[in-house]
């Protein structure tokens, strides 16, 4: 499953905020050569001051 969030990441709602600044367990995924998916846990969280 995808989640997509419409919002202009320098104007994010008080909602976006509130969701991303906590941290969360994600997955990356990337095609092994064989075609079959590598799947990789990783911690995300959004800072917008940083940008």
């Amino acid at each position: 499953m995808t989640l997509t969030y419409s919002v202009d990441p320098g104007d994010p709602d008080a909602s976006y905020l509130s969701f991303w600044r906590e941290r969360h367990l994600c997955t990356l995924t990337t095609p092994r050569p064989d075609g079959t998916p590598h799947l990789v846990p990783v911690g995300v969280t959004y800072d917008p001051e940083a940008l």
